[in-house]
Protein backbone atom coordinates (compact mmCIF):
# COMPACT_ATOMS: atom_id res chain seq x y z
CA UNK A 1 0.00 0.00 0.00
CA UNK A 2 1.21 3.23 -0.45
CA UNK A 3 2.02 5.59 2.34
CA UNK A 4 -0.85 7.78 2.66
CA UNK A 5 1.02 10.27 4.74
CA UNK A 6 3.57 10.56 7.87
CA UNK A 7 1.83 10.98 11.33
CA UNK A 8 3.21 11.79 14.27
CA UNK A 9 1.51 10.62 17.21
CA UNK A 10 2.16 12.10 20.57
CA UNK A 11 1.19 10.56 24.10
CA UNK A 12 2.76 9.89 27.10
CA UNK A 13 0.89 6.47 27.51
CA UNK A 14 2.95 3.93 25.76
CA UNK A 15 -0.07 2.13 25.05
CA UNK A 16 -2.33 4.88 23.22
CA UNK A 17 0.85 4.83 20.91
CA UNK A 18 0.60 1.54 20.27
CA UNK A 19 -3.12 1.57 19.28
CA UNK A 20 -3.40 4.33 17.60
CA UNK A 21 0.23 3.43 15.14
CA UNK A 22 -0.79 0.26 14.51
CA UNK A 23 -4.36 1.68 13.14
CA UNK A 24 -2.67 4.26 11.70
CA UNK A 25 -0.41 2.02 9.85
CA UNK A 26 -3.03 -0.39 8.57
CA UNK A 27 -4.28 2.45 6.71
CA UNK A 28 -1.21 2.75 4.83
CA UNK A 29 0.41 5.76 7.33
CA UNK A 30 3.79 6.26 8.23
CA UNK A 31 3.61 6.16 11.87
CA UNK A 32 6.41 7.93 13.99
CA UNK A 33 5.80 7.92 18.30
CA UNK A 34 6.53 10.48 20.64
CA UNK A 35 6.29 9.73 24.16
CA UNK A 36 6.47 13.56 25.18
CA UNK A 37 6.26 17.39 23.73
CA UNK A 38 9.70 17.70 24.64
CA UNK A 39 10.38 14.73 21.98
CA UNK A 40 7.78 15.84 19.84
CA UNK A 41 9.57 18.93 18.62
CA UNK A 42 12.68 17.72 18.47
CA UNK A 43 11.42 14.94 15.62
CA UNK A 44 9.42 17.84 14.09
CA UNK A 45 12.64 19.71 13.74
CA UNK A 46 14.60 16.88 12.07
CA UNK A 47 11.86 15.90 9.82
CA UNK A 48 8.47 17.37 9.14
CA UNK A 49 5.53 15.32 9.24
CA UNK A 50 1.79 15.62 7.44
CA UNK A 51 -0.14 15.81 10.24
CA UNK A 52 0.58 15.61 14.40
CA UNK A 53 -2.17 14.01 16.38
CA UNK A 54 -1.52 15.46 20.12
CA UNK A 55 -2.73 14.45 22.89
CA UNK A 56 -3.04 17.44 26.21
CA UNK A 57 -2.63 16.22 29.46
CA UNK A 58 1.65 15.11 29.44
CA UNK A 59 4.46 15.59 31.99
CA UNK A 60 6.82 18.27 31.01
CA UNK A 61 5.63 20.40 28.23
CA UNK A 62 2.01 19.72 27.84
CA UNK A 63 -0.15 20.05 24.23
CA UNK A 64 -1.27 22.92 24.47
CA UNK A 65 2.18 24.22 25.11
CA UNK A 66 3.17 21.93 22.35
CA UNK A 67 0.97 23.46 19.88
CA UNK A 68 2.21 26.87 20.91
CA UNK A 69 5.64 26.49 20.42
CA UNK A 70 5.03 24.61 17.04
CA UNK A 71 2.78 27.42 15.80
CA UNK A 72 5.42 30.41 16.76
CA UNK A 73 7.99 28.24 14.58
CA UNK A 74 7.29 29.48 10.58
CA UNK A 75 8.65 25.90 9.90
CA UNK A 76 6.01 24.23 11.57
CA UNK A 77 3.25 26.56 11.81
CA UNK A 78 1.68 24.97 9.04
CA UNK A 79 1.51 21.30 10.37
CA UNK A 80 -2.28 20.89 11.23
CA UNK A 81 -2.72 19.32 14.69
CA UNK A 82 -5.54 17.18 16.23
CA UNK A 83 -5.84 17.30 19.76
CA UNK A 84 -6.68 13.04 21.04
CA UNK A 85 -7.58 13.77 24.93
CA UNK A 86 -10.28 11.74 26.91
CA UNK A 87 -10.79 15.31 28.49
CA UNK A 88 -14.82 16.14 27.21
CA UNK A 89 -15.33 19.41 28.68
CA UNK A 90 -15.79 22.04 26.45
CA UNK A 91 -13.35 24.21 28.25
CA UNK A 92 -10.82 21.61 27.20
CA UNK A 93 -12.44 21.54 23.70
CA UNK A 94 -12.35 25.80 23.19
CA UNK A 95 -9.01 25.89 24.31
CA UNK A 96 -7.66 23.63 21.97
CA UNK A 97 -9.18 25.68 18.80
CA UNK A 98 -7.77 28.55 20.31
CA UNK A 99 -4.58 27.04 20.46
CA UNK A 100 -4.36 26.49 16.65
CA UNK A 101 -5.77 22.82 16.66
CA UNK A 102 -7.58 21.82 13.21
CA UNK A 103 -9.75 19.54 15.08
CA UNK A 104 -10.61 17.47 18.56
CA UNK A 105 -11.19 13.72 19.20
CA UNK A 106 -12.26 12.37 22.24
CA UNK A 107 -11.11 8.62 23.85
CA UNK A 108 -12.14 6.29 23.80
CA UNK A 109 -12.43 7.00 19.95
CA UNK A 110 -14.20 5.25 16.99
CA UNK A 111 -11.09 3.81 14.18
CA UNK A 112 -13.72 4.81 11.10
CA UNK A 113 -13.52 8.44 12.79
CA UNK A 114 -9.96 9.18 13.17
CA UNK A 115 -9.60 7.97 10.20
CA UNK A 116 -11.49 10.14 8.75
CA UNK A 117 -11.16 12.72 10.26
CA UNK A 118 -7.02 12.31 9.72
CA UNK A 119 -7.55 11.97 6.05
CA UNK A 120 -10.26 14.93 5.19
CA UNK A 121 -7.20 17.11 7.06
CA UNK A 122 -4.90 15.94 5.59
CA UNK A 123 -6.48 16.70 1.94
CA UNK A 124 -7.54 20.07 3.40
CA UNK A 125 -3.30 20.48 4.43
CA UNK A 126 -2.77 19.25 0.80
CA UNK A 127 -5.48 21.76 -0.70
CA UNK A 128 -3.36 24.52 1.11
CA UNK A 129 -0.44 23.83 0.17
CA UNK A 130 -1.84 23.20 -3.61
CA UNK A 131 -3.62 27.04 -3.09
CA UNK A 132 -0.14 28.37 -2.31
CA UNK A 133 1.46 26.81 -5.15
CA UNK A 134 -1.03 28.04 -7.77
CA UNK A 135 -0.31 31.58 -6.17
CA UNK A 136 3.35 31.62 -6.55
CA UNK A 137 3.38 30.03 -10.44
CA UNK A 138 0.59 32.66 -11.35
CA UNK A 139 2.68 33.47 -14.22
CA UNK A 140 2.15 29.97 -15.38
CA UNK A 141 -0.77 29.63 -16.03
CA UNK A 142 -0.80 25.91 -17.54
CA UNK A 143 0.64 24.53 -14.39
CA UNK A 144 -2.22 26.74 -13.07
CA UNK A 145 -4.47 24.34 -14.71
CA UNK A 146 -3.10 21.63 -13.74
CA UNK A 147 -2.73 22.26 -9.56
CA UNK A 148 -6.54 23.47 -10.01
CA UNK A 149 -7.61 19.78 -11.99
CA UNK A 150 -5.51 18.14 -9.20
CA UNK A 151 -7.22 20.06 -6.54
CA UNK A 152 -10.80 19.12 -7.98
CA UNK A 153 -9.89 15.52 -7.94
CA UNK A 154 -8.88 15.60 -4.70
CA UNK A 155 -11.78 17.68 -3.35
CA UNK A 156 -14.57 15.43 -5.50
CA UNK A 157 -13.11 12.40 -4.14
CA UNK A 158 -13.41 12.10 -0.66
CA UNK A 159 -15.61 9.79 1.05
CA UNK A 160 -18.78 11.79 2.95
CA UNK A 161 -17.10 14.36 2.45
CA UNK A 162 -17.70 18.37 0.62
CA UNK A 163 -14.93 20.79 -0.06
CA UNK A 164 -16.23 24.34 -0.29
CA UNK A 165 -15.43 27.61 -0.74
CA UNK A 166 -17.69 30.22 0.90
CA UNK A 167 -17.72 33.92 0.21
CA UNK A 168 -18.89 37.01 2.60
CA UNK A 169 -19.47 40.18 1.18
CA UNK A 170 -19.33 43.62 2.45
CA UNK A 171 -22.77 43.50 2.84
CA UNK A 172 -23.14 40.63 5.02
CA UNK A 173 -24.29 38.13 2.05
CA UNK A 174 -22.83 35.06 1.61
CA UNK A 175 -22.01 33.32 -2.06
CA UNK A 176 -19.92 29.77 -2.59
CA UNK A 177 -17.28 29.67 -4.94
CA UNK A 178 -16.52 26.89 -4.93
CA UNK A 179 -17.92 23.02 -3.47
CA UNK A 180 -16.63 19.70 -4.58
CA UNK A 181 -18.62 16.97 -6.20
CA UNK A 182 -19.17 15.66 -2.60
CA UNK A 183 -22.23 17.98 -2.57
CA UNK A 184 -24.55 15.79 -4.17
CA UNK A 185 -23.59 12.67 -2.21
CA UNK A 186 -24.52 14.93 0.73
CA UNK A 187 -27.15 16.91 0.11
CA UNK A 188 -28.46 15.55 -2.95
CA UNK A 189 -28.14 18.78 -4.97
CA UNK A 190 -25.93 19.40 -7.79
CA UNK A 191 -22.84 22.10 -7.60
CA UNK A 192 -24.35 24.55 -9.88
CA UNK A 193 -27.50 25.10 -8.32
CA UNK A 194 -25.53 25.47 -4.83
CA UNK A 195 -23.21 28.33 -6.71
CA UNK A 196 -25.89 30.25 -8.51
CA UNK A 197 -28.06 30.29 -4.81
CA UNK A 198 -26.73 29.46 -1.61
CA UNK A 199 -30.01 29.28 -0.36
CA UNK A 200 -30.16 25.32 -1.81
CA UNK A 201 -27.74 24.58 1.00
CA UNK A 202 -28.59 26.84 3.93
CA UNK A 203 -32.50 26.25 3.36
CA UNK A 204 -31.95 22.14 4.36
CA UNK A 205 -30.82 23.48 7.75
CA UNK A 206 -33.09 22.89 10.44
CA UNK A 207 -34.88 25.80 11.53
CA UNK A 208 -33.89 25.88 15.19
CA UNK A 209 -30.17 25.06 14.26
CA UNK A 210 -30.01 28.28 11.86
CA UNK A 211 -29.10 30.31 15.26
CA UNK A 212 -26.13 28.76 15.96
CA UNK A 213 -24.57 28.50 12.33
CA UNK A 214 -25.38 32.47 12.27
CA UNK A 215 -23.49 33.08 15.67
CA UNK A 216 -20.37 30.75 14.76
CA UNK A 217 -19.88 32.67 10.93
CA UNK A 218 -20.18 35.81 13.25
CA UNK A 219 -17.70 34.64 16.03
CA UNK A 220 -15.49 33.16 13.23
CA UNK A 221 -15.74 36.72 11.24
CA UNK A 222 -15.10 38.97 14.32
CA UNK A 223 -12.50 36.94 15.86
CA UNK A 224 -10.83 35.16 12.43
CA UNK A 225 -10.69 31.49 14.50
CA UNK A 226 -11.70 28.47 12.88
CA UNK A 227 -15.33 27.86 12.70
CA UNK A 228 -16.74 24.07 14.06
CA UNK A 229 -20.02 24.11 14.25
CA UNK A 230 -22.45 20.78 13.81
CA UNK A 231 -26.14 21.06 11.74
CA UNK A 232 -29.02 18.88 11.40
CA UNK A 233 -30.39 19.18 7.27
CA UNK A 234 -33.19 17.43 6.00
CA UNK A 235 -32.65 16.52 2.30
CA UNK A 236 -34.70 16.90 -0.55
CA UNK A 237 -36.01 13.16 -0.10
CA UNK A 238 -36.75 14.12 3.47
CA UNK A 239 -33.78 12.13 4.49
CA UNK A 240 -32.51 13.78 7.98
CA UNK A 241 -28.84 13.81 8.11
CA UNK A 242 -25.77 15.35 10.19
CA UNK A 243 -22.90 17.22 8.93
CA UNK A 244 -19.51 18.86 10.94
CA UNK A 245 -18.51 22.14 9.42
CA UNK A 246 -14.34 22.81 9.95
CA UNK A 247 -13.34 25.94 7.75
CA UNK A 248 -10.65 28.63 8.53
CA UNK A 249 -11.66 32.21 7.44
CA UNK A 250 -9.22 35.02 5.43
CA UNK A 251 -9.45 38.04 4.32
CA UNK A 252 -10.32 38.97 1.26
CA UNK A 253 -9.25 42.31 -0.85
CA UNK A 254 -11.92 45.20 -0.61
CA UNK A 255 -13.08 44.09 2.77
CA UNK A 256 -14.60 40.10 1.84
CA UNK A 257 -13.72 37.24 3.87
CA UNK A 258 -13.64 33.57 2.78
CA UNK A 259 -13.92 29.77 4.69
CA UNK A 260 -11.96 27.02 3.05
CA UNK A 261 -13.72 24.25 4.39
CA UNK A 262 -15.15 21.07 4.59
CA UNK A 263 -18.26 19.20 5.25
CA UNK A 264 -18.35 15.83 6.73
CA UNK A 265 -21.46 13.57 7.19
CA UNK A 266 -21.34 12.72 11.10
CA UNK A 267 -24.74 10.69 10.81
CA UNK A 268 -23.54 7.42 12.00
CA UNK A 269 -21.37 8.38 14.44
CA UNK A 270 -24.33 10.41 16.01
CA UNK A 271 -27.28 7.78 15.58
CA UNK A 272 -23.97 5.51 17.37
CA UNK A 273 -23.90 8.42 20.50
CA UNK A 274 -27.21 8.63 20.95
CA UNK A 275 -27.92 4.50 20.48
CA UNK A 276 -24.94 4.76 23.52
CA UNK A 277 -27.10 7.10 25.47
CA UNK A 278 -30.34 4.96 24.96
CA UNK A 279 -27.83 1.67 26.47
CA UNK A 280 -26.38 3.08 29.14
CA UNK A 281 -29.66 5.02 30.31
CA UNK A 282 -31.41 1.12 30.19
CA UNK A 283 -28.25 -0.25 32.04
CA UNK A 284 -28.55 2.81 35.10
CA UNK A 285 -31.84 1.88 35.32
CA UNK A 286 -31.45 -1.53 36.00
CA UNK A 287 -28.53 -1.07 38.30
CA UNK A 288 -31.05 1.37 40.19
CA UNK A 289 -34.05 -1.44 40.33
CA UNK A 290 -31.09 -3.86 41.62
CA UNK A 291 -30.32 -1.75 43.87
CA UNK A 292 -33.65 -0.94 44.99
CA UNK A 293 -34.96 -4.73 45.14
CA UNK A 294 -32.11 -5.70 47.50
CA UNK A 295 -32.58 -2.93 50.13
CA UNK A 296 -36.92 -3.08 49.47
CA UNK A 297 -35.77 -7.36 50.57
CA UNK A 298 -33.93 -6.09 53.42
CA UNK A 299 -36.41 -4.50 54.77
CA UNK A 300 -38.96 -6.55 53.91
CA UNK A 301 -37.30 -9.28 55.76
CA UNK A 302 -36.88 -7.30 59.19
CA UNK A 303 -40.42 -6.07 58.92
CA UNK A 304 -41.83 -9.82 58.69
CA UNK A 305 -40.14 -10.53 62.19
CA UNK A 306 -41.39 -7.60 64.03
CA UNK A 307 -44.99 -8.18 61.91
CA UNK A 308 -44.62 -11.85 63.39
CA UNK A 309 -44.15 -10.71 67.27
CA UNK A 310 -46.90 -8.34 66.31
CA UNK A 311 -49.75 -10.83 65.19
CA UNK A 312 -48.62 -13.42 67.61
CA UNK A 313 -49.03 -11.15 70.43
CA UNK A 314 -52.47 -10.25 69.03
CA UNK A 315 -53.68 -13.81 68.49
CA UNK A 316 -52.85 -14.39 72.52
CA UNK A 317 -54.46 -11.32 73.55
CA UNK A 318 -57.68 -11.73 71.41
CA UNK A 319 -57.73 -15.43 72.69
CA UNK A 320 -57.99 -14.47 76.51
CA UNK A 321 -60.18 -11.50 76.24
CA UNK A 322 -64.15 -11.53 75.53
CA UNK A 323 -65.78 -10.67 72.01
CA UNK A 324 -67.95 -8.86 74.25
CA UNK A 325 -65.38 -6.33 75.62
CA UNK A 326 -64.91 -3.24 73.48
CA UNK A 327 -61.32 -3.67 73.44
CA UNK A 328 -62.04 -6.96 71.37
CA UNK A 329 -63.27 -4.84 67.66
CA UNK A 330 -59.54 -2.47 68.59
CA UNK A 331 -57.68 -5.79 68.81
CA UNK A 332 -59.43 -6.98 65.16
CA UNK A 333 -58.44 -4.22 63.86
CA UNK A 334 -54.65 -3.99 64.42
CA UNK A 335 -54.86 -7.46 63.69
CA UNK A 336 -56.55 -6.65 60.11
CA UNK A 337 -53.64 -4.13 60.01
CA UNK A 338 -50.96 -5.97 60.71
CA UNK A 339 -52.33 -9.01 58.41
CA UNK A 340 -52.15 -5.96 55.36
CA UNK A 341 -49.21 -5.19 56.40
CA UNK A 342 -47.47 -8.94 56.11
CA UNK A 343 -49.32 -8.51 52.76
CA UNK A 344 -47.07 -5.70 51.85
CA UNK A 345 -44.23 -6.93 53.06
CA UNK A 346 -44.60 -10.10 50.90
CA UNK A 347 -44.79 -7.93 47.80
CA UNK A 348 -41.72 -6.61 48.65
CA UNK A 349 -39.94 -9.90 48.74
CA UNK A 350 -41.48 -10.59 45.50
CA UNK A 351 -40.17 -7.46 44.15
CA UNK A 352 -36.34 -8.33 45.49
CA UNK A 353 -36.35 -11.77 44.38
CA UNK A 354 -36.56 -13.74 47.77
CA UNK A 355 -39.72 -15.24 48.59
CA UNK A 356 -39.84 -18.78 47.88
CA UNK A 357 -41.77 -20.19 44.77
CA UNK A 358 -43.05 -23.57 43.70
CA UNK A 359 -42.66 -23.20 40.00
CA UNK A 360 -44.51 -25.92 37.63
CA UNK A 361 -45.13 -26.01 33.58
CA UNK A 362 -47.60 -24.72 32.80
CA UNK A 363 -49.77 -24.41 29.87
CA UNK A 364 -50.35 -20.04 29.87
CA UNK A 365 -53.71 -19.98 28.11
CA UNK A 366 -55.52 -22.58 30.73
CA UNK A 367 -54.11 -20.14 34.03
CA UNK A 368 -55.37 -17.09 32.00
CA UNK A 369 -58.80 -18.43 30.93
CA UNK A 370 -59.64 -19.50 34.14
CA UNK A 371 -58.64 -16.39 35.20
CA UNK A 372 -60.67 -14.58 32.96
CA UNK A 373 -64.23 -14.30 35.39
CA UNK A 374 -62.20 -12.77 38.31
CA UNK A 375 -60.56 -10.77 35.71
CA UNK A 376 -63.72 -9.11 34.68
CA UNK A 377 -64.98 -8.90 37.83
CA UNK A 378 -62.23 -6.69 38.95
CA UNK A 379 -62.07 -4.59 36.14
CA UNK A 380 -65.92 -3.29 36.03
CA UNK A 381 -68.56 -3.93 33.86
CA UNK A 382 -67.91 -0.71 31.83
CA UNK A 383 -64.60 -2.03 30.71
CA UNK A 384 -64.51 -4.89 27.87
CA UNK A 385 -62.03 -7.22 28.75
CA UNK A 386 -60.89 -9.29 25.14
CA UNK A 387 -58.90 -12.53 25.17
CA UNK A 388 -56.45 -13.45 22.60
CA UNK A 389 -54.34 -16.81 22.73
CA UNK A 390 -52.39 -18.13 20.74
CA UNK A 391 -53.35 -21.94 20.13
CA UNK A 392 -49.84 -22.95 20.08
CA UNK A 393 -48.56 -21.42 22.60
CA UNK A 394 -44.88 -22.86 24.11
CA UNK A 395 -45.29 -24.33 27.66
CA UNK A 396 -43.57 -22.09 30.17
CA UNK A 397 -42.46 -23.29 33.94
CA UNK A 398 -43.46 -20.57 36.82
CA UNK A 399 -45.48 -20.46 39.82
CA UNK A 400 -49.40 -19.93 39.31
CA UNK A 401 -50.05 -17.90 41.84
CA UNK A 402 -47.17 -15.31 40.75
CA UNK A 403 -49.27 -15.59 37.39
CA UNK A 404 -52.49 -14.33 39.11
CA UNK A 405 -50.08 -11.70 40.97
CA UNK A 406 -48.77 -10.50 37.65
CA UNK A 407 -52.30 -10.22 35.64
CA UNK A 408 -54.50 -9.08 38.62
CA UNK A 409 -51.57 -6.00 38.63
CA UNK A 410 -51.57 -5.60 35.13
CA UNK A 411 -55.48 -5.59 35.24
CA UNK A 412 -56.11 -3.23 38.36
CA UNK A 413 -53.66 -0.81 36.60
CA UNK A 414 -55.52 -1.21 33.30
CA UNK A 415 -58.45 -0.20 34.51
CA UNK A 416 -57.56 3.01 37.09
CA UNK A 417 -56.03 4.10 33.15
CA UNK A 418 -59.69 3.92 31.75
CA UNK A 419 -61.47 7.30 32.63
CA UNK A 420 -65.21 5.90 31.62
CA UNK A 421 -65.90 3.15 29.03
CA UNK A 422 -62.84 1.03 27.04
CA UNK A 423 -61.12 -2.38 26.66
CA UNK A 424 -58.47 -4.17 27.99
CA UNK A 425 -56.67 -6.85 26.17
CA UNK A 426 -55.16 -10.00 27.27
CA UNK A 427 -52.84 -11.99 24.55
CA UNK A 428 -50.22 -14.63 24.40
CA UNK A 429 -47.87 -15.71 21.79
CA UNK A 430 -44.17 -17.19 21.15
CA UNK A 431 -41.51 -15.29 20.71
CA UNK A 432 -37.62 -15.47 19.38
CA UNK A 433 -34.89 -12.71 20.31
CA UNK A 434 -31.76 -13.12 18.92
CA UNK A 435 -28.38 -11.59 19.69
CA UNK A 436 -28.64 -9.05 17.23
CA UNK A 437 -31.80 -7.54 19.02
CA UNK A 438 -30.93 -8.15 22.79
CA UNK A 439 -27.73 -6.26 22.14
CA UNK A 440 -29.73 -3.07 21.95
CA UNK A 441 -32.18 -4.16 24.92
CA UNK A 442 -30.15 -4.19 28.51
CA UNK A 443 -32.15 -7.17 30.21
CA UNK A 444 -33.00 -9.15 26.67
CA UNK A 445 -31.47 -12.52 26.62
CA UNK A 446 -31.41 -14.31 23.40
CA UNK A 447 -33.48 -17.17 23.10
CA UNK A 448 -36.96 -18.25 22.98
CA UNK A 449 -39.90 -16.90 25.25
CA UNK A 450 -43.85 -17.27 25.83
CA UNK A 451 -45.22 -13.57 25.80
CA UNK A 452 -47.94 -12.34 27.77
CA UNK A 453 -49.87 -9.17 27.28
CA UNK A 454 -52.40 -6.99 28.51
CA UNK A 455 -52.81 -3.50 26.75
CA UNK A 456 -55.38 -0.92 27.29
CA UNK A 457 -56.64 1.75 25.37
CA UNK A 458 -56.42 4.37 28.32
CA UNK A 459 -54.67 7.71 29.19
CA UNK A 460 -51.24 6.13 28.50
CA UNK A 461 -47.82 7.59 30.57
CA UNK A 462 -44.84 10.10 29.13
CA UNK A 463 -41.20 8.49 28.80
CA UNK A 464 -40.55 10.45 32.64
CA UNK A 465 -43.38 8.20 34.22
CA UNK A 466 -42.23 4.84 32.55
CA UNK A 467 -38.48 5.38 33.44
CA UNK A 468 -40.16 4.85 37.22
CA UNK A 469 -43.25 2.77 37.38
CA UNK A 470 -41.24 -0.09 38.42
CA UNK A 471 -40.11 1.38 41.46
CA UNK A 472 -41.20 0.39 45.32
CA UNK A 473 -43.56 2.85 46.58
CA UNK A 474 -43.90 4.80 43.31
CA UNK A 475 -47.36 5.78 41.98
CA UNK A 476 -49.36 8.04 39.99
CA UNK A 477 -52.42 7.64 42.03
CA UNK A 478 -54.13 9.78 45.13
CA UNK A 479 -53.23 9.71 48.46
CA UNK A 480 -54.67 6.25 49.80
CA UNK A 481 -55.41 5.13 46.34
CA UNK A 482 -52.46 2.96 45.91
CA UNK A 483 -49.35 1.33 47.63
CA UNK A 484 -47.12 1.69 44.76
CA UNK A 485 -46.09 -1.59 44.46
CA UNK A 486 -47.80 -3.13 41.96
CA UNK A 487 -45.87 -2.98 39.14
CA UNK A 488 -43.07 -3.32 41.29
CA UNK A 489 -44.32 -6.86 42.12
CA UNK A 490 -44.91 -7.62 38.71
CA UNK A 491 -41.20 -6.96 38.09
CA UNK A 492 -40.08 -8.85 41.00
CA UNK A 493 -42.04 -12.28 39.46
CA UNK A 494 -41.00 -11.72 36.25
CA UNK A 495 -36.94 -11.57 37.07
CA UNK A 496 -37.43 -14.06 39.39
CA UNK A 497 -38.45 -16.25 36.67
CA UNK A 498 -35.54 -15.09 34.49
CA UNK A 499 -38.36 -13.34 32.26
CA UNK A 500 -38.29 -9.43 31.50
CA UNK A 501 -40.89 -6.77 30.97
CA UNK A 502 -41.42 -4.73 28.52
CA UNK A 503 -43.58 -1.17 28.10
CA UNK A 504 -44.84 0.63 25.23
CA UNK A 505 -47.33 3.68 26.05
CA UNK A 506 -47.79 6.76 24.58
CA UNK A 507 -50.06 9.92 26.14
CA UNK A 508 -53.68 9.77 24.81
CA UNK A 509 -52.89 6.38 23.24
CA UNK A 510 -53.04 3.71 25.93
CA UNK A 511 -50.69 1.35 27.31
CA UNK A 512 -49.43 -2.61 26.66
CA UNK A 513 -47.31 -4.28 28.99
CA UNK A 514 -45.51 -7.39 27.71
CA UNK A 515 -44.08 -10.34 30.05
CA UNK A 516 -41.62 -12.65 28.20
CA UNK A 517 -41.18 -15.48 30.12
CA UNK A 518 -38.53 -18.08 28.96
CA UNK A 519 -40.16 -20.73 27.21
CA UNK A 520 -39.98 -24.32 29.16
CA UNK A 521 -37.05 -26.97 27.20
CA UNK A 522 -38.18 -29.97 28.76
CA UNK A 523 -41.14 -32.30 28.39
CA UNK A 524 -44.47 -30.95 29.09
CA UNK A 525 -45.97 -32.47 32.19
CA UNK A 526 -49.37 -31.67 32.92
CA UNK A 527 -49.98 -29.97 36.74
CA UNK A 528 -52.66 -32.48 39.13
CA UNK A 529 -55.77 -30.40 40.15
CA UNK A 530 -55.23 -29.60 43.95
CA UNK A 531 -56.62 -31.98 46.13
CA UNK A 532 -58.89 -30.88 49.21
CA UNK A 533 -57.29 -29.52 52.40
CA UNK A 534 -57.25 -31.51 55.43
CA UNK A 535 -59.07 -29.90 58.26
CA UNK A 536 -56.81 -27.95 60.42
CA UNK A 537 -55.57 -29.62 63.35
CA UNK A 538 -57.26 -28.15 66.74
CA UNK A 539 -55.41 -28.02 70.06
Amino acid sequence: MDNAGTILIVDDIPDNLKVLGEMLELAGFDVRPALSGEIALRAVEASAPDLILLDIQMPGIDGYETIRRLKANEMTRNIPVIFVSAAQDVEYKVRAFEAGGVDYVVKPFQEKEVLARVRAHLQLSKLEYLKREISERKRAEEAMRESEARLRAVSDNLPESMIYQLIREPDGKMRFEYVSAGVERLHGVCADAVLRDPAVLYGQIFEEDAPALAAAEDASFNSMGTFNVVLRRRLPNGEVRWSQFFSQPRRLPGGRMTWDGIEIDITERKRAEEEQEKLQAQFNQAQKMESVGRLAGGVAHDFNNMLGVILGYVDLCMSQTDSAQPIYASLEEIHKAAKHSVELTRQLLVFARKEAVAPKVLDLNETVSSMLKMLQRMIGEDIRLEWKPDASLWPVKVDPSQIDQILANLCVNARDAIADVGKVIIETGNCTFDEGYCANQTAFVPGEYVRLAVSDDGLGMDKETQAQIFEPFFTTKGVGEGTGLGLATVYGAVRQNRGFVNVDSEPGLGTTFSIYLPRYAGDAVQTPAASAAEPATRG
